[in-house]
Parts: C-alpha cells; structure tokens; sequence
C-alpha cells in the first residue's frame, strides 16, 4: 500500500469514526427527548380526541379551544422530529450568495404564532453595512430561530425583552449575529448543556435540540457561538466567517 492509498484509509476511517459518533450523539439526543416528545404527543392525541367529540356534538366553542393546544403541540413536535432530521443529514452548508437580513426578516416573521402567545418585546437591529455575503442562507436563519426561541423562553414573562443585532466585521470578513433576552442569568447547570441533548419545560417554544443544531451550523460555516450570561441579560453571539459577494 502506498503512502497516498495509506492516507486516504486513514481518513475515510476517521470520517466514519466522526459519522458514527455523530449519530451516536443523535440516539442519545432521542433518548434525552423521549419524555418530551411522548407528553407533546399525548397533548396532541387529547386534543384530537376532544376536537372529534366537540365536531359530532358542533360544540364550536370547545372545537376551537382544543384547536388552539392541538396547534401549538403540533408545531413544537414537528419541530423536534425536524431538528432531530436536520442534525443527523450532516451535509456541508451549501454556500451561495444572499441577502442574510432577508433571511433573517423571513425567521422574524414565522415568530408571529409565538408573539401571539407570549408577550414579549422584540427589538431589532441590522447592520446597514452588511454586504452580500456567501453562507447556506436557510440553515443560518435556522441557527437564528433557534438562538431566538431560546431567548423567548428566557425573557422576563410580563416584561419580556428580545433583541437581535447584526453585524459585519469588514476587516475580518465575518458576520455576527448576537441575541439577547433580559431573564435572569443562566445557571452554571444550564450553561453546560445548552449545546447538549437537555429536558425543556413542556410549556417552552424551543426545544432540548435547538441550539445543538444551532452550534452544528455554525461550526459548519468554521464559526462558534459564544455565551455571555449576567443577571437581567444573556447573550449568544454567533460569529461567522464568509464569502464577500460582489
């Protein structure tokens, strides 16, 4: 065997080793979220019970209540399955040439249904610098969703304040894209499994996954996400390095 033919064995075998660890880390992720899934299935599962009695009797009023929990479960559990789906596939970003605040207006907007179930404030600022750039534009948006939905569930319930900043650092050819919640600082025990498999509160809109996949995608991209946690403020900042477009 050559010295090339032993070079390439040897890393299509740490590719493999890197493959089956990752899906390792994937059953493990399932196995975290088993709870929580079964209790959003059962609330789905009610509901649609509920929905066929009321529709038998046209009891409107309680059709459209249990409407309400039906909906909002089903998008927490297609959301779970989804993330579980795009953590596994474990394709490169595909890199081409966008708008980045276009996709970040169009992550804002698919917050609507939460807006109308929490209160909370969000307040936005995009870098008016921030040129063309080339990064896989959907799954950096979902990196976004995730830091936000994260966010969401930690700002203050009645008081609630969500910011989302944008930046370009020209002279490093990176963007930073920084979300911050005004909820009491994370614990030293949340700061370690935020990147992990972790169990959420049922009534939370992120889930024990998201920022998992949300660090995939920015290590995908050779960037990271930093956590900066003090009382009243917590902040994840993801920096990415990109193609300038012109």
């Amino acid at each position: 065997m050559t010295e090339t033919e032993l070079l390439e064995k040897r890393a299509d075998g740490a590719a493999e080793e890197q493959k089956e660890h990752h899906y390792a880390e994937a059953g493990m992720a399932l196995r975290q979220l088993s709870h929580a899934i079964k209790n959003i299935m059962q609330m789905v599962g009610g509901a649609a019970e509920v929905i066929d009695y009321a529709i038998e009797r046209n009891q409107t009023d309680k059709m459209l209540k249990s409407w309400d929990i039906l909906s909002v479960n089903w998008k927490r559990l297609r959301k779970y399955l989804l993330d579980i789906m795009d953590y596994t596939k474990m394709q490169p970003p595909q890199i081409t040439s966008c708008d980045i605040h276009e996709e970040i207006k169009r992550v804002l907007n698919s917050l609507k249904w939460i807006a109308s179930r929490k209160k909370f404030k969000l307040q936005v600022q995009l870098d008016s610098a921030m040129p063309q750039v080339g990064v896989d534009a959907e799954r950096v948006g979902l990196m976004t969703l995730n830091m936000l939905l994260n966010a969401i569930d930690h700002a203050e319930d009645t008081t609630g304040i969500v910011q989302l900043q944008t930046r370009f650092i020209s002279g490093q050819n990176q963007i930073e894209i920084r979300v911050t919640d005004n909820g009491a600082g994370y614990s030293p025990e949340f700061q370690q499994q935020l990147f992990t498999p972790h169990e959420t509160h049922q009534q939370r809109f992120s889930n024990g996954i998201g920022m998992m996949l949300a660090g995939q995608i920015a290590s995908q991209h050779n960037g990271h996400i930093g956590l900066e946690c003090r009382d009243g403020a917590n902040t994840l900042s993801a920096v990415l390095p990109v193609q300038l477009v012109s």
